[in-house]
Parts: C-alpha cells; sequence; structure tokens
C-alpha cells in the first residue's frame, strides 16, 4: 500500500475540527480513513462518491474502485459524519467537507490530477 509510513498531523485535525486529541487519534488509526480524508482535502466541495471512490482506489494500490466505495460508504463516510467532519448524502451521492483537514509529513503518493505539493504548514515545521 503507498501509505505504509505515512505520518499524518493528529492535532492539526483535533485543532481545526474541534474534536479532542483522542478523537482525531482514533479517526486517523484507519489507513483508509487517512487517504479519505487526504483525498477530500484536495478536492473542491461537494465531491461525488463516484469521484471520492476513483481517487482514493488510484491512491492506494490494494483496492480497486469499487471496493474503494463499499468502504466509504459502509464505514469511512459514516464514521466521519458522526464525528461531524464532513456532510454525505447517500441519496445524491456527494460528500461536503468544508476544508482541507490534514497535512501530512509524507505524501500519500500522486492523485489523478498530479498535484502532489505539500502544504505550507508541513514546510515550515521542517525548517
Amino acid at each position: 500500500m503507498v501509505v505504509a509510513g505515512s505520518v499524518v498531523d493528529i492535532e492539526r485535525l483535533a485543532q481545526v475540527t474541534n474534536c479532542s486529541i483522542e478523537a482525531a487519534a482514533t479517526l486517523l488509526g484507519s489507513s483508509r480513513t487517512r487517504i479519505a480524508l487526504r483525498v477530500l482535502s484536495r478536492c473542491d466541495p461537494p465531491v461525488s462518491l463516484d469521484r471520492l471512490a476513483a481517487d482514493v482506489a488510484a491512491v492506494d494500490d490494494e483496492r480497486t474502485r469499487a471496493a474503494a466505495r463499499i468502504t466509504l460508504v459502509h464505514a469511512t463516510l459514516p464514521k466521519l459524519e458522526d464525528y461531524g467532519l464532513l456532510e454525505y448524502d447517500l441519496r445524491s451521492g456527494t460528500v461536503h467537507l468544508s476544508g482541507p483537514l490534514v497535512a501530512l509529513e509524507e505524501p500519500l503518493g500522486t492523485l489523478p490530477d498530479g498535484d502532489d505539493r505539500e502544504s505550507s504548514d508541513v514546510r515550515d515545521r521542517r525548517r
């Protein structure tokens, strides 16, 4: 899997979402949740479920688009919605995330748009 060894900024997620450090760590304990948040953080809302599944599958080389969609619908998106991090409408097939939530120490891989730039807060911490 592409994400092995990637570090997600738990403190930033807790700060931007007003959830506890423990809740942020729980959410980010799953590589599939980290991938979904990374992809969603790079998209303009609303994001179609089909595009999200395709983008997640492009980053996670262990999943097909169909497998990514199943995981998103039955596990990842409901969990993130329960924590108030996004709005998800299964009927319309759309996901709405108000803005980027995560910063990574290492990129997860190249997304379909080819944009794998790191955020400025990651660069600042390296200095």
